[in-house]
């Protein structure tokens, strides 16, 4: 009598089952918005480029002794002019489908404060709104989502 070896290996309907489910893993995966992602990784260097910019031009400030004028307008770039040349000498475009909502200017001293403070809106099209909010005075600010 001789004695049957069984094999192991897999099934056909174990590896239909396999590739089931990693065929619903893949129509899920196509459904995730991929555009949600890319915006809000656009949206979070916007705030690190804007805040790094915001910080360099109060050390500027102090550091050249020279008031920095910080210009926030409607449909344009946020820029940072010298007061002394009068010279733009940094801009910074919002996010694509994001816009500054109102307009507002100040200037960081030379002892690295400001003479105004405001808060700042950025509107998405989508209607979600980020808070750039300025403290008194001091040159401090934070953002808010």
């Amino acid at each position: 009598m001789m004695v049957r070896k069984q094999q192991q290996a897999f099934t056909l309907i174990e590896l239909l089952i396999v590739l089931t489910i990693i065929s619903f893993i893949m129509i899920i995966a196509t459904y995730l918005p991929p555009n949600h992602l890319a915006e809000s990784y656009e949206l979070k260097t916007f705030q690190d480029q804007l805040k790094s910019q915001l910080y360099q031009a109060q050390d500027r400030s102090i550091i050249y002794q020279e008031p920095i004028y910080v210009q926030f307008q409607l449909g344009q770039p946020i820029k940072f002019v010298s007061a002394r040349s009068n010279k733009i000498y940094r801009s910074l475009a919002p996010p694509k489908n994001w816009e500054v909502t109102n307009n507002f200017s100040f200037y960081y001293y030379p002892n690295g404060r400001t003479q105004a403070f405001k808060t700042i809106i950025f509107t998405h099209v989508s209607g979600q709104q980020m808070l750039l909010v300025f403290q008194l005075g001091s040159g401090q600010f934070e953002f808010k989502v």
